[in-house]
């Protein structure tokens, strides 16, 4: 689904997150800048179905190498920063309760 970003959708989270999302994942022609563009961009979805089956494909094989969709990474990263959170001698409201 296109993202709107632009002069209507910069001021919605949900535009600014579905935008960074496209662009990390090299779907750039799929963000509008108003919505002209992004009504332009469903209706190339609905009707041209090479472009929306090449758009298909670049996601699937970029969803595969972008970092965005690396839950190992994510996960051992949030980890080691709870860890190192927790073993900060400055940090005193942090407590870590062993089962």
């Amino acid at each position: 689904v296109p993202s709107l970003n632009g002069e209507v959708g910069t001021d919605k989270m949900p535009s600014r997150v579905g935008g960074s999302f496209l662009k990390i994942l090299d779907l750039d022609e799929l963000i509008a800048p108003c919505m002209a563009s992004y009504e332009d961009i469903m209706v190339k979805c609905a009707t041209d179905h090479k472009w929306f089956t090449d758009i298909t494909e670049r996601l699937k094989v970029n969803r595969r190498t972008s970092p965005l969709f690396d839950t190992q990474r994510w996960v051992r990263n949030w980890e080691l920063g709870l860890l190192e959170a927790v073993t900060k001698e400055a940090v005193s409201d942090i407590y870590v309760l062993e089962e």
